[in-house]
């Protein structure tokens, strides 16, 4: 399973059906939950490269993203239009 989705089964396992149900207590486990998938980094979190070095991730998300940019991102240059 992917960060992406350990972080999405996370959120939507504190979240009541009701958006408007949300307790404190769930509210401060769900900024929680967003703030370590964003910030928070650990020991064998795994490695980037970048630059042609090695670095240690950021986060989860940092981890997520440099696998998965590009086809987020789906980048595609318009030949015609450079010219």
């Amino acid at each position: 399973m992917s960060e992406l989705d350990t972080f999405v089964r996370a959120i939507a396992g504190l979240c009541p059906h009701d958006p408007q149900q949300l307790s404190v207590p769930q509210a401060r486990a769900v900024v929680k939950n967003i703030n370590d998938f964003l910030y928070a980094n650990y020991d064998g979190i795994g490695t980037v490269e970048a630059l042609g070095e090695q670095y240690q991730c950021i986060s989860d998300f940092h981890k997520y993203w440099a696998a998965h940019h590009r086809e987020i991102l789906d980048i595609h240059i318009n030949e015609d239009s450079c010219r």
